[in-house]
């Protein structure tokens, strides 16, 4: 499905910071308007008065009246990586795969993403930028009553378009039990009707409203993140750099990143070699994942307001009256999932065979 010519289409877009219809500022200024103009309002509740949603008697899950969406379950853990051998916790069970998607089209000869402004009702900031479209297959069938997302149509056959990446990847483990989403990005030529919530960016311009933080969201950073730039020379990737970078602050660790997505020849290990170093690890580590009732769940309590562990850590279950006045439906009632601390996602960098490499951990 991918070609080279894609990887090229992706670059061009990439090293693309300004927009055929909107500068980089004025998009941080059009989400701070769309902030203002919807009403959003999140209420946590008790479980009880969650409609739609409901305890089972037998087990204690937390299921939604229509069977759809997902579920609050337990697990069982055995393992024989890491300190821990034996544990139980609740998860989101939700079995079916997600659709999150981009629509790109050629302004000036570069190809542009139509990201939207969304609001979700755990959002820090309430708007941040997400693929044209992010639904479960639940809201895209619409389980809750409501109206079709917009541009589901690009996504489901039903119109023209060119599919430049189409991959199926998993949502985090430690909160979900085995969900996967279709990440894809599409081309389109036709004249695509463009909503309020909408607008089309450069992928260059993504990268740089990336380094605001709270403003794009994680659903938008992991469809970009399975881009292929393709293969280039070190004098091709050199010539291209001192195009970009005329700025010499920047352009010392800017040019190591561009060298080191571009060059793939100095790499100390093959893709087949690492795929490899995986399925070995696989082999040699055992995971048995169980689903539980959730009243089997031990060292969690389950109160009127809260399903949390013990000793107040990971995270903890809450109930939430959400009206977001964007929505396909404008108000529901949910679980959600509520960390009780901050984490850290890092990456050590060391110099090797002249180039970048990231220190990556098999998890």
């Amino acid at each position: 499905m991918e070609n080279a010519t894609h990887h090229f289409e992706f670059l061009r877009s990439a090293i693309s910071h300004e927009g055929a219809h909107i500068t980089t500022e004025e998009v941080k200024e059009w989400v701070k308007a769309r902030r203002e103009a919807t009403q959003v309002t999140v209420t946590l509740i008790p479980f009880a008065k969650m409609d739609k949603w409901q305890m089972n008697e037998e087990t204690g899950n937390l299921v939604h009246s229509s069977g759809g969406f997902f579920s609050i379950e337990g697990i069982k853990v055995k393992t024989n990586a890491g300190i821990t051998a034996l544990w139980t916790q609740p998860i989101i069970n939700q079995p079916e795969i997600g659709i999150l998607g981009f629509i790109t089209k050629k302004f000036n000869g570069i190809l542009h993403f139509l990201i939207q402004a969304k609001i979700e009702p755990g959002n820090i900031n309430g708007v941040q930028l997400s693929p044209t479209l992010q639904a479960t297959k639940s809201n895209y069938s619409k389980v809750h009553g409501g109206k079709s997302p917009h541009y589901l149509e690009y996504f489901n056959g039903s119109r023209k378009r060119k599919i430049l990446l189409d991959q199926l990847q998993s949502e985090q483990g430690a909160r979900f039990y085995k969900k996967r989403n279709r990440n894809i990005i599409i081309e389109t030529d036709e004249d695509v009707e463009l909503h309020e919530d909408f607008c089309w960016v450069t992928l260059g311009q993504i990268k740089d409203l990336l380094k605001e933080n709270n403003l794009v969201n994680m659903d938008t950073r992991t469809v970009i993140s399975g881009i292929n730039y393709g293969t280039y020379s070190e004098e091709s990737i050199q010539l291209l750099s001192g195009f970009i970078y005329n700025n010499p602050h920047t352009l010392y660790h800017r040019n190591e990143l561009l060298l080191s997505t571009l060059d793939s020849k100095r790499s100390l290990k093959s893709i087949e070699e690492i795929i490899s170093w995986i399925t070995g690890l696989k082999g040699k580590y055992e995971i048995d994942v169980r689903l539980i009732p959730l009243n089997q769940v031990s060292s969690w309590e389950i109160t009127e307001l809260e399903i949390s562990q013990e000793e107040m850590k990971y995270f903890s279950v809450i109930a939430a009256m959400v009206n977001i006045s964007s929505r396909e439906v404008t108000q529901w009632c949910q679980p959600l999932i509520r960390s009780r601390q901050d984490g850290i996602i890092a990456f050590i960098v060391k110099r090797i065979n002249g180039i970048l490499h990231f220190l990556v951990q098999a998890k």
